[in-house]
């Protein structure tokens, strides 16, 4: 169940960016063919790409791929790591929670507001970062469930320092 989900989010996240790039595309095609260009394309393109973004954001933290700052984890023991991992997770998930509320004020408020181009409710668009707390929050709980599990290794450690791209000089 849990690799469907992280599919989900994977193909979501593609048809996302593949939805953007067409607009794009036909935004650009259209200010050359036509004396005014559409003007909802631009638009609708930006709501895709906040979209995406977190519904990327949730498919980053239910993978493990997001930023790390692994200070602590190079400090405790290799056995401490996975636990200073899901305190993480939990601090992630709390914070989610807590931005929820007031979001959610927010955002049923911006229902009553329209898009410029499209006349759409801003709250679709504004829905895109409540929806992104939510399931990013579910998934932190449930990394902490599999970490306790031991479904999924916690100890992520860096032998090697991190060197930057340009000079080979560690960081």
């Amino acid at each position: 169940m849990y690799k469907r989900i992280v599919k989900i989010e994977t193909w979501l996240s593609l048809l996302l960016l593949v939805a953007m790039f067409v607009l794009i595309v036909v935004q650009v095609i259209s200010r050359y063919l036509f004396e005014h260009p559409f003007s909802w394309t631009e638009e609708l393109a930006r709501y895709a790409m906040i979209w995406m973004i977190f519904v990327a954001s949730v498919h980053l933290t239910s993978t493990g791929e997001h930023i790390v700052i692994t200070l602590i984890d190079s400090i405790v023991p290799a056995a401490a790591v996975k636990w200073v991992i899901a305190l993480s997770y939990l601090i992630v998930a709390s914070t989610c929670l807590v931005l929820m509320v007031p979001g959610w004020t927010f955002v049923s408020r911006m229902f009553m507001a329209t898009s410029p181009a499209m006349s759409i409710p801003m709250g679709w668009v504004y829905l895109a970062s409540l929806s992104g707390m939510f399931l990013i929050m579910i998934q932190s709980l449930a990394n902490i469930i599999l970490i306790a599990c031991g479904r999924i290794d916690g100890s992520i450690r860096l032998d090697e320092p991190v060197t930057a791209e340009l000079g080979g000089k560690s960081i």
